[in-house]
């Protein structure tokens, strides 16, 4: 009996490892090689999908959010660069207004002292006018038509004492012939023309300083 269940039993395991191999002769492809237990666990855990691990759609996104948030601190960056520029161009704009200020302040200045040497010029050629006016005004020309005239007449006064052709001037100023006596005096000898003026000095010294006036200021004209 004992033989008999070892055959039997040999038997049995022949039996089981010809159904065996003859499985594994039919599909090569399935096993390839690889113990069908290990395939099936692989492809278990090839099917298997961890929830917690991220999609491909939320990967993509991942990436472009990295992408755009490079883009934007790229941008911040160049602003900040362009801010910088622009407040050094401002400061540099506000040191040339500084400077064209001070500059036309300086420019203002000088036109006012510009001005008032115009102004102070514009009077004193207006009073040098008015000086040569006067003066003009005052000098006694002696016309050469009456020339002749008033050295005749002067040589008359000349042949008179002193005293009878001072009376005789102090008429001709007091009747307003003021000019005519200095030309008359002008062409009479010196000595008498001293004596003469002496004299019209003791009756009235005002006179005779207008009479000296009047003869320092006499011009012949040219011919």
């Amino acid at each position: 009996m004992i033989i008999k269940l070892i055959i039997a039993g040999l038997v049995s395991f022949a039996l089981a490892f010809g159904v065996f191999f003859f499985l594994l002769k039919k599909n090569p492809e399935d096993t390839n090689g690889v113990d069908p237990l290990t395939l099936t666990d692989a492809k278990e855990q090839q099917d298997y999908v961890d929830p917690s691990a991220p999609s491909e759609n939320q990967v993509s996104k991942t990436r472009a959010d990295i992408l755009t948030e490079k883009q934007m601190k790229s941008l911040i960056i160049d602003l900040k660069e362009r801010r910088k520029e622009y407040d050094q161009k401002e400061k540099e704009l506000e040191m040339w207004e500084a400077h064209l200020k001070t500059a036309q302040a300086t420019l203002d200045k000088d036109c006012q002292r510009l001005e008032d040497l115009r102004l102070k010029l514009v009077s004193t050629m207006a009073d040098f006018k008015i000086s040569k006016k006067q003066l003009d005004d005052s000098i006694l020309e002696i016309q050469q038509i009456e020339k002749d005239n008033l050295i005749w007449r002067a040589s008359v006064y000349d042949k008179m004492d002193a005293a009878s052709a001072a009376t005789i001037f102090i008429d001709m100023v007091k009747n307003k012939q003021l000019d005519d006596a200095a030309k008359i005096i002008h062409y009479m000898n010196e000595r008498n023309a001293a004596k003469l003026l002496a004299e019209i000095a003791n009756t009235d010294p005002n006179m005779a300083t207008a009479i000296n006036a009047k003869l320092k200021r006499i011009k012949e004209q040219s011919i």
